[in-house]
């Protein structure tokens, strides 16, 4: 399960890019390579039920995949529109 909170937040420079970031790293060769070995470490940390705070979720890649695995996450980030962008990842 994952919560999002939104907080009034201050321009961020992920504003610009937080639309194609998925497309141009998340999903990129390096940004694969980068989020396997998160969550190699994710998955050392943390267990099934436990809640988390995503602080600096960004497209919540990392807040799904611990979702998935059966974490309560509550993501937050100072970009308004890469919190919108995990929330239609939630959705």
């Amino acid at each position: 399960m994952i919560a999002a909170e939104l907080m009034p937040a201050h321009s961020s420079p992920f504003d610009a890019v937080a639309a194609e970031y998925d497309s141009t790293f998340t999903t990129s060769a390096i940004g694969r390579l980068q989020r396997d070995a998160v969550w190699r470490e994710l998955r050392k940390c943390f267990r099934a039920g436990e809640r988390i705070l995503d602080v600096g979720c960004g497209t919540g890649a990392d807040a799904q995949f611990l979702a998935e695995h059966g974490m309560h996450v509550l993501v937050c980030d100072n970009s308004e529109p890469m919190l919108r962008q995990a929330e239609k990842r939630i959705e």
